[in-house]
């Protein structure tokens, strides 16, 4: 996959502008200068989605209250014009001229997403760890996008009826169908974080100089999640939200036996994380048949030089086509040869 060209107007503080890209492109600039908001309007523009909101109208620029994104996607013998455009509250995708949805563009047009907030991967949330794992698996399996919708449609009424403090009854009537959506979630998170796992430890032996370990857990005890509802149905009365299910879901990263986030640096963090990172992009190329677009943001923050030169030899050698972004004293784009992008905001 490579986009050859995007133009964008009305989005954020960029520039309404055309340009033209390669196989390697490095976007420069200060603080505030919009290297984010531009691997924004890429991920936009294959996903249908942005990274950093789900609030798209902020996405527009105040002056206009509507962006464009449109760009020209290639493969070997085809291309596709991807079109994404927000007017009048509405956000629209087009494919080639047609209306597509969200769903399509992420499984059309896969992306591997390295953003500035990537040692999150070990050091934060399950929140964020579960984030990683749905972003890949909406580039490789309709099917998901599906059940994640409709859990969440079912756990939010299931939600309400306990803030409501409806009876136990009324509550369970939810059980059978949040169950049903919600162990195939948690079921294809499992699988990919099982079949990430070697590439995982290859990477991270590769990165770290260490063979790490990784571990999916179930957001319930037990084997039956129907079953989990029904058993914490006083618990979840009491906090008035439902306390167990793929929302609870997490995976533990180990080094040495140790778990991650415990006792390493933000650099060690870093390279466990790209490591990670690169394993989902692995797994999504092999089930697509199709190379990811790498974007890359803050590529050499908080790495040592060593580190730094390690992404740098990974990066020179995939078959991918690569956006990074750093500040105009890095020494990256001496390193990584490409397209240099000098950005500055209106």
């Amino acid at each position: 996959m490579f986009v050859s060209r995007v133009s964008l107007a009305g989005f954020r503080g960029l520039k309404n502008n055309i340009y033209d890209l390669e196989r390697v492109n490095n976007l420069v600039g200060d603080n505030g200068s919009g290297k984010t908001s531009f691997l924004e309007a890429i991920y936009l523009m294959c996903t249908g989605v942005s990274f950093l909101t789900k609030a798209t109208e902020t996405i527009a620029n105040h002056a206009t209250n509507q962006f464009v994104v449109e760009g020209i996607q290639s493969r070997t013998k085809e291309s596709n014009k991807i079109l994404v455009c927000y007017k009048q509250h509405k956000k629209t995708h087009f494919l080639n001229n047609k209306k597509t949805t969200q769903g399509k563009l992420f499984l059309e047009h896969p992306v591997c997403l390295v953003d500035a907030f990537v040692n999150r991967v070990v050091s934060g949330t399950p929140e964020n760890r579960r984030r990683t794992i749905d972003r890949a698996l909406f580039n490789v399996e309709q099917e998901y996008l599906l059940e994640h919708r409709a859990y969440a449609r079912c756990l939010k009424q299931r939600n309400k009826a306990l803030k409501e403090m409806q009876t136990a009854e009324q509550v369970g009537a939810w059980d059978e169908t949040l169950s049903m959506h919600g162990e195939k979630i948690t079921k294809m998170r499992e699988k990919h974080i099982l079949e990430i796992a070697p590439s995982f430890e290859e990477m991270s032996n590769l990165f770290l100089g260490r063979e790490a370990k990784i571990e999916f857990t179930r957001g319930w005890r037990g084997d039956s999640l129907y079953e989990a509802l029904k058993r914490n149905i006083e618990k979840d009365k009491a906090l008035k939200r439902t306390s167990c299910g793929p929302q609870r879901d997490d995976f533990m990263i180990g080094v040495s036996g140790k778990r991650a986030q415990t006792h390493m640096s933000h650099g060690q963090e870093k390279m466990l994380s790209l490591s990670y990172i690169f394993s989902q992009k692995t797994s999504i190329e092999k089930q697509t048949n199709k190379n990811t677009i790498i974007l890359f943001d803050e590529t050499d923050s908080n790495l040592d030089e060593a580190s730094t030169n390690k992404v740098i030899d990974y990066l020179k050698n995939v078959n991918n086509q690569i956006l990074t972004a750093t500040h105009t004293h890095s020494s990256l784009c001496k390193k990584l040869i490409g397209n240099t992008i000098f950005l500055k905001q209106n």
